[in-house]
């Protein structure tokens, strides 16, 4: 992986969140908005089964990053 597929940006919603990792640009990126649990069980649901990534929670914080084959 390069640095830049390596780094972790900050979305400030789902759409942002699911552009980010569709473009290959990051691996990672931090769900940096206050995230209701509809909306947690939703990108996890959809964008799980339909785009291969995965939510992952640290700390306080929630991440969507790509699942690893």
């Amino acid at each position: 992986m390069t640095h830049k597929e390596q780094s972790c940006r900050d979305a400030l919603n789902a759409e942002e969140a699911r552009s980010m990792m569709l473009s290959g640009a990051v691996a990672r990126v931090r769900l940096a908005w206050n995230i209701s649990s509809d909306e947690f069980f939703s990108i996890a649901a959809v964008f799980g089964r339909a785009e291969g990534l995965q939510m992952v929670k640290q700390g306080q914080d929630f991440f969507l990053e790509r699942v690893q084959h």
